[in-house]
C-alpha cells in the first residue's frame, strides 16, 4: 500500500466534497430566498404597480441579505 498515493487521492475526493458542500449551501441559500419570496408576497414592498396592478418582483436584494445572513428583514 502506498501512503503517497493513497494521500493524493484522498485531497482530490476532499476538493470534491468541499465542491458539493459550497453547491449545497448555495441551493439553501437560494430555496430560503424563494420561500422567503413567496411568504413576503403579500407586502407591499415587493410589489410594484404599475396601471393599478401589481407586478411580482423576482429580485429583492434586501430579502436576499436577510436570507443569506440569517435574519428576516
Amino acid at each position: 500500500m502506498d501512503f503517497f498515493a493513497q494521500q493524493d487521492k484522498t485531497r482530490r475526493k476532499t476538493k470534491l466534497l468541499v465542491f458539493y458542500f459550497i453547491l449545497a449551501v448555495a441551493a439553501i441559500v437560494v430555496a430560503c430566498y424563494f420561500v422567503g419570496l413567496i411568504i413576503f408576497n403579500a407586502s407591499q414592498s415587493n410589489h410594484h404597480h404599475y396601471d393599478g396592478q401589481a407586478q411580482f418582483v423576482l429580485w429583492d436584494p434586501k430579502l436576499f441579505f436577510g436570507v443569506t445572513v440569517g435574519c428576516w428583514p
